[in-house]
């Protein structure tokens, strides 16, 4: 999934290159339309100007009083200009430049106006074909005035001239060249600035979803910053504040009675057990009697027992559980461990994965207690014909146990107090409280605790711990 600033990034820098690729479709266009333009505008002087050379005689023959030396784009083929005048009447030529060498130009319907021509070399060209009236001077003023000259009636030239457009064609290259640079330059600063825009201006967005990874049950006091943020921003952190306070206040009061209630009935229970206690060991009791006194012992033991993990679970939730780190060889641990337990699961192939001696400085009795309290809910259950197994690794310990009566979908609630897969709550030697004793205690070790299960119903937990142990 992508995140908001690769998006706007993305947005940003297309909605630029795009533009930027226009403008410079558009600069080239301009450019050719200029170049064009004065490309044709210099054609049409060099047709008036060789009009103005034509002269007439009264037979109607003309001459071009044409010279080379003052029209020498007019000489040679590399010059790129051509030239021809034909007779409108006959289609006659009667001048022509030196740089056709022989060759003619094609005809031009349209007078005076400009057209594109393959030129006889070869390469694309632009011709314009002006039309000039026969005239005569006044017969007698030799020298007389422009108004003073007659055209006579028939008859008349026309003029071709043709210039070869590679020259404007190699100026658009390179002008596209040079646009394409510049629009390459340009991307790469819009690039830059999106992403310095883009860095400062979703940095605070960035913070709130940094702060909200980290919430969880323990960390309900944490704020979402209120000053100094966008607007669109603030309503949103003042709301997740309210609720997170709402929250904390939720669990606090959850927390306080847990604890209340446990230490409120620490003793009475214990009184309990002492009383059934005593009347165990009455010498007056009937059989009767001492089945019911042992029973409610084994009761307030249950409920001892009870209260006890819901009183430690307290300590970890506020803190107070003190951690005395200490080197603990984990291989030797799960050796003893295994030695423990292969007794108790004699339906059941307890195995352990062969592993390097891994020593992790944490605190040994909680340690202990955590991996005991997993074993015990394997062992417990795991149906009969199942297997355990220990998989440890450098940074990693792994327990799966399997078939279970656990299902995907219980995933969730693995860990929550007094949760039993048995909705009628019929299995009365347990409680519940395994899984969320285990959570609390991998909570303080500041080990990561997580549960997934697989194929046949195994259940698989996981404790990484991210301190590199010392083998």
């Amino acid at each position: 999934m992508k995140s908001i600033r690769a998006r706007l990034t993305l947005a940003l820098i297309t909605a630029g290159t795009l533009l930027l690729t226009g403008l410079g479709f558009a600069v080239h266009a301009r450019a050719r339309a200029l170049l064009t333009t004065q490309f044709d505008d210099g054609l049409r002087a060099r047709a008036a100007a060789l009009v103005s050379l034509l002269h007439w005689q009264a037979d109607g023959t003309a001459t071009l009083d044409y010279k080379g030396e003052f029209m020498p784009e007019f000489e040679h083929r590399r010059g790129g200009f051509f030239f021809e005048v034909r007779m409108e009447k006959t289609g006659e030529r009667i001048e022509h430049s030196h740089s056709l060498h022989g060759d003619r130009l094609p005809p031009l319907t349209d007078i005076g106006e400009v057209a594109d021509i393959v030129l006889p070399s070869g390469k694309p060209g632009r011709a314009i074909a002006i039309r000039a009236p026969r005239v005569i001077e006044n017969e007698h003023h030799e020298s007389a005035e422009p108004e003073k000259k007659h055209a006579l009636a028939g008859g008349g030239a026309s003029i071709v001239v043709a210039g070869s457009t590679s020259n404007i064609a190699k100026q658009l290259r390179q002008l596209a060249l040079e646009i394409v640079g510049a629009c390459g330059f340009g991307i790469l600063i819009i690039a830059f600035i999106v992403r310095r825009v883009l860095a400062r201006g979703l940095g605070q967005l960035v913070e709130f979803s940094h702060l909200a990874t980290r919430l969880d049950a323990g960390h309900l006091t944490e704020r979402f910053p209120t000053r100094g943020v966008p607007a669109e921003l603030a309503p949103i952190a003042t709301r997740l504040n309210d609720l997170l306070a709402r929250l904390d206040a939720a669990f606090t009061r959850e927390r306080r009675f847990s604890a209340d209630v446990a230490h409120e009935l620490r003793t009475p229970i214990a009184e309990l057990r002492t009383l059934a206690d005593v009347g165990c060991t009455a010498p007056d009791n009937t059989a009767e009697a001492a089945a019911f006194y042992s029973d409610a012992r084994d009761i307030a033991g249950k409920m001892e027992a009870t209260v006890s993990a819901l009183i430690f679970i307290s300590r970890c939730e506020s803190g107070t559980q003190p951690v005395d780190q200490t080197p603990v060889d984990i291989t030797a641990l799960l050796a003893a461990l295994r030695t423990e337990y292969t007794p108790r699961a004699r339906q059941l192939a307890l195995g352990h994965a062969d592993s390097e001696p891994v020593v992790l400085q944490t605190d040994a009795a909680l340690f202990t207690r955590l991996l005991r309290i997993l074993l015990d809910n394997a062992v417990q259950y795991t149906r009969s014909g199942g297997v355990i197994t220990l998989t440890l690794s450098v940074n990693q310990l792994c327990i799966t146990n399997g078939p279970t009566n656990l299902a995907p979908a219980d995933e969730p609630r693995l860990g929550e107090r007094f949760w039993r897969k048995d909705p009628a709550r019929s299995d009365s030697a347990h409680s519940g409280l395994g899984l969320a004793l285990a959570l609390e205690i991998a909570r303080v070790l500041q080990i990561q605790f997580t549960t997934r299960v697989g194929e046949n119903s195994a259940l698989t937990i996981s404790l990484v711990w991210h301190e590199h142990p010392r083998s």
